[in-house]
């Protein structure tokens, strides 16, 4: 029991390790492995097919007072190593790091790919090189490549000067669970008194304003800017919807954004905690009132794309956002649209992982465990056909599809107890010195926070739909569940697993879900328990791929 209590203490997972190599760290590619070449030379080679035609090359670095561009130069020129270039090499700078990238062309008439990247950290030098034998690979590989440039670390480096920026943290996402539905929204047009602070305003003027009215089910109304006014107090939400925090109504009294809401006798009535009070009628998915029609917004919740949307970029690479059907995605450079570097520090520049469309946010989870809203708007009825998004106001044009996310590594079989188990590769593991071992799936795809816990093996008492039950009753008291919980027996073998759910709440009011996978065999009882509500589709073919380990 003891054990099945550890859990409850476990932090979150930590953030993928990071490997050193020269005076840098940096995070290895998933699936990609090591190598370590003469000269100080680190490679990282992709997972087949490709291991045998791309290469990322840490090379190593050195110290002094050698101008930038001249160390870059020559690198450039080493590694061509008598090839001849092809064309107009590209050229440009990610962050502090400036890259060459080119085709060549060998003796032989063969071309490859190359890029280089280098940056001066203090006195010290490094750099990174990318090869490639097709402009295939070398774009396939591209954004993994710059992910790594972008992620290095330099330990003992200076820290950079303040930057002055503001020191700005994310609102968080509430969960699903304890997330109020909106009942609809609505944007108005029409003429308002407002109010501002700001000096450049003034304090009052009669303006043509743009809102949108939002009702929520528990009779909480707001009432936000449709775009944001370049007034210091605008309303305008620039994280969408989905971090507004309106659980609880009495916190927000005095609050000129909201205000409460009732129906009656087929009119909505809103009384706003400044300004005036609204009264409309439904007419269809709008309303109206006043003789003004509120014209009814269109929700996005739970879209899935397949598009990849570009900004152009005057100083650099173009911001980019690529949306898959299977909820990932990639990014470069969105972080500008929400303060960049002097404001929202923590958000990476480029990076990967799982979105959500919810009450007109774009909801990014990155692989690295940071989450960020941001407001978003299609142009058009459609968001599938819309060749245009709006993302915090920057519009972003539709260029192709996202295509197929790039190919994960495969599981790595791993024995625990009697049992050998298919553990994903992007996986944490943690041994307890008691014997259980816990697993923990990417914070980024794992929003409740669910694990999976192997115990140590028992020995069978009785026969294995006995030992099964009686288990199944030590981990309901485990999470602190009572007879009224909701109990199922499934009838169906899950690989070779019998499976028992409980839903319910603890007598403190907390929802709580477990799931219990049991097997018999040699004499012993094995058990997989799984705390919170899990992602069937991740965890269901790790069970049912599970093996015995031979007697």
């Amino acid at each position: 029991m003891i054990l099945l209590l550890l859990p409850f203490l476990f932090q979150t997972p930590e953030p993928p390790a990071r490997e050193k190599a020269s005076s840098i760290t940096y995070v290895r590619p998933k699936g990609w492995t090591r190598q370590e070449m003469p000269n100080g030379i680190v490679a990282l080679i992709p997972p087949d097919p490709d291991s045998r035609q791309c290469a990322i090359f840490i090379l190593q670095g050195q110290r002094g007072q050698t101008n930038e561009l001249v160390y870059h130069n020559t690198l450039f020129q080493s590694a061509l190593q008598g090839s001849q270039v092809d064309g107009t090499p590209d050229r440009a700078y990610r962050g502090s790091w400036q890259f060459t990238r080119a085709r060549t062309v060998n003796a032989q008439r063969q071309n490859s790919w190359i890029g280089l990247y280098t940056t001066r950290v203090d006195d010290r030098l490094e750099g990174v090189m990318v090869t490639a034998a097709t402009e295939e690979l070398f774009k396939k590989h591209r954004f993994t490549v710059e992910r790594l440039v972008v992620g290095i670390d330099f330990p003992g480096a200076k820290p950079p000067p303040p930057s002055g920026g503001t020191d700005w943290t994310p609102a968080p996402v509430p969960d699903k669970a304890r997330d109020v539905p909106i009942v609809g929204a609505w944007l108005v047009a029409r003429m308002e008194l407002v109010f501002s602070a700001d000096p450049k305003f003034g304090a009052q003027k009669q303006m043509q304003t743009v809102k949108v009215v939002a009702l929520f089910e528990n009779k909480v109304a707001a009432k936000v800017d449709a775009r944001s006014t370049g007034v210091i107090d605008s309303t305008y939400p620039a994280e969408g919807l989905a971090t507004m925090n309106i659980s609880d109504a009495s916190l927000l009294a005095g609050n000129r954004r909201f205000g409460t809401w009732s129906e009656e006798d087929g009119k909505i009535r809103i009384k706003w905690n400044q300004g005036a009070e609204d009264v409309v009628e439904r007419v269809n998915a709008d309303l109206k009132g006043n003789g003004i029609l509120w014209s009814a917004i269109k929700s996005i919740d739970g879209l899935r794309l397949d598009a990849t949307y570009t900004r152009p970029n005057d100083f650099g690479l173009p911001y980019l956002l690529a949306l898959r059907k299977d909820g990932t995605f990639d990014t470069d450079q969105v972080n500008e649209t929400i303060g960049g570097k002097q404001v929202n520090k923590k958000m990476p520049e480029i990076g990967s992982g799982t979105y959500e469309f919810r009450k007109w946010s774009l909801i990014l989870r990155f692989d690295t465990g940071f989450v960020q809203s941001i407001h978003v708007e299609f142009v058009g009825d459609d968001p599938a056909a819309s060749k245009s998004i709006l993302i915090n106001g920057y519009a972003f044009d539709r260029s192709a599809a996202a295509g197929p996310a790039p190919a994960a590594a495969g599981p790595v079989a791993v024995t625990i107890q009697g049992l050998v188990i298919p553990l994903p590769a992007d996986w944490m593991r943690k041994d307890d010195p008691s014997g259980g071992v816990f697993f923990f799936p990417p914070k980024s795809r794992n929003p409740t926070g669910y694990y999976l816990l192997v115990s140590p093996a028992a020995r069978l008492e009785g026969t294995p739909d006995e030992a099964h039950r009686a288990r199944f009753q030590l981990t309901m008291a485990w999470a602190q569940l009572g007879n009224d919980a909701k109990v199922v027996h499934s009838s169906d073998k899950h690989g070779l697993f019998t499976r028992s759910t409980a839903t319910g709440k603890t007598a403190a009011g907390e929802n709580r879900e477990i799931q219990l996978f049991t097997v018999a065999h040699d004499g012993v009882l094995e058990a997989v328990t799984t705390a919170n509500p899990i992602d069937a589709d991740a965890v269901l073919p790790i069970l049912k791929g599970i093996k015995l380990k031979a007697p």
